[in-house]
């Protein structure tokens, strides 16, 4: 692979010397670390004996190693660069993403990345970035991030809008007081404030067939001067439509949240033959007339006969409740309890502030649900205590892994909503690792045996200890 970036960088016409120096380096330095193995299968191929074939695989298995370490090496040298390579400032870049710019270009045809910048490296950065950037007033991520006060109004109108919109949202809490979305770069920077504002915005970018607003805009035939007096029937019904859906909206701020039953039974007029408030789909004036009556007290004491009191109500309540962004933000903000399991877990010992947990893939292979399972019980915990979360790849088998799982790994734990306070390798403490070891061995804690794997199976069923354990 290392030949054929060289390759590449050589044909390219975007390349610097620099860069093409750097690759050459790096491949001579990985033929070097290869010498051994080399020679060893030879010798294996030459002579075939069980003895040649076992020096040829423990070479092997060395010089991937040491390649391992020189890679780490490397990525930390580039990250130290990095930062002089004249980007902007708090311009980082978004998880699994790769570099911008030309030496980010691997795909569709240019030259890919020179060494010694894996593809993961960028990955660690941005997850890093991301991690420490989402309670500051940029955001250079591909999300939007929303900051509300716990104890004042929650966003549930935003919270609802980017789920029915399918947009990457991530809500964070913050001391002041209401709640502002900071935009990502991709969408021109800066903030919006007001949780109505924010919802408005974010459907607003959805599809019009999502009709979040309201009905989607109906085909129309050319405009003329005299439509606004006299428009053709499907768009006056249109506008009635997105108008009764912010009438919605403000009644729910205003009479539905302190409301008696005559408004109840307004509302349940307003349902007969509908599915919706207003148009074919969920929209915001739905999400907040749901919200509204959450905190009706009402609707709290009428809920034991509410099937018979207000049967068209009820039955749009179970509905949109069912629905997964609603049951989202019920339980987020609005006081709902998760059916089924629970995370209500004790841990015996713990201290607020100083719980640190840790998920530790192995980059071997792609997140499944168990290790998802695993992640988000540290987080919950990570959260629970305001401790943090560490996402620690086990890199220790350098044969089975590879960059792309650590980039997918990384790329699946923002996509489950967790955001890692640190990133690190189990290489990285390589040498503090053996120092362990080497202590051990010094205290008598702990021996090497240099057996066969045969002498030492063969020890274990006569229950025979180790000649090497007391030596």
């Amino acid at each position: 692979r290392q030949a054929e970036t060289v390759r590449n960088l050589k044909q390219g016409l975007t390349a610097s010397k620099s860069e093409i120096d750097a690759a050459i380096a790096k491949l001579l330095e990985l033929k070097r670390l290869l010498e051994p193995l080399q020679k060893a299968q030879q010798a294996a191929a030459a002579g075939g004996s069980a003895e040649d074939v076992k020096k040829a695989n423990i070479a092997k298995q060395e010089a991937e190693k040491a390649a391992a370490r020189e890679r780490k090496k490397a990525e930390k040298a580039a990250k130290g660069a990095g930062g002089a390579e004249g980007k902007p400032d708090g311009a980082k870049q978004p998880e699994g993403a790769k570099p911008e710019g030309k030496k980010g270009e691997a795909e569709g045809g240019a030259p890919k990345p020179a060494a010694p910048a894996p593809k993961a490296a960028p990955a660690k950065e941005a997850s890093a970035a991301a991690a420490k950037g989402s309670g500051s007033g940029a955001n250079s991520n591909k999300e939007f991030v929303i900051k509300h006060n716990p104890s004042s109004q929650p966003p549930v109108l935003s919270f609802l809008a980017a789920k029915l919109a399918g947009l990457p949202a991530h809500f964070v809490t913050q001391t002041e007081l209401g709640v502002v979305c900071l935009l990502p770069l991709s969408h021109g920077g800066g903030s919006l404030s007001g949780d109505e504002t924010i919802a408005r915005y974010l459907a607003r970018l959805a599809h019009p067939a999502r009709g979040i607003l309201g009905p989607p805009t109906p085909s129309l035939p050319t405009a003329s001067v005299k439509d606004a007096l006299a428009p053709p029937a499907e768009h006056a019904a249109h506008a009635r439509a997105l108008a009764r859906v912010d009438a919605w909206i403000v009644q729910s701020a205003t009479e539905l949240s302190v409301a008696s039953a005559a408004v109840l039974d307004e509302l349940n007029s307003a349902l007969a033959m509908r599915t919706y408030l207003e148009g074919h789909d969920p929209s915001l004036a739905d999400g907040a007339v749901f919200a509204a009556l959450a905190g009706n007290n009402a609707w709290a004491s009428a809920k034991a006969t509410v099937a018979k009191s207000y049967p068209h109500l009820a039955r749009w309540h179970a509905h949109v409740s069912a629905l997964p962004p609603f049951a989202s933000m019920e339980l987020a903000f609005l006081g709902a309890k998760a059916k089924g399991g629970s995370f209500d877990i004790d841990l015996p010992g713990a201290e607020a502030g100083k719980v640190k947990l840790r998920f530790a893939p192995e980059p071997s292979g792609y997140m499944h649900i168990g290790h998802a399972k695993a992640a988000l019980l540290s987080y919950h915990f990570k959260t629970q205590f305001g401790g943090k979360f560490v996402l620690r790849f086990d890199d220790t088998n350098p044969s089975k892994e590879k960059e792309e799982y650590e980039t997918s790994i990384t790329a699946d734990v923002h996509a489950i909503g967790l955001r890692p306070d640190e990133i690190t390798h189990t290489s990285d403490y390589f040498e503090a690792l053996i120092a362990a070891q080497k202590g051990m061995i010094e205290r008598g804690d702990a021996f090497v045996d240099p057996q066969t794997a045969e002498e030492q199976q063969k020890g274990r069923y006569e229950r025979k200890p180790s000649p090497f354990r007391d030596t």
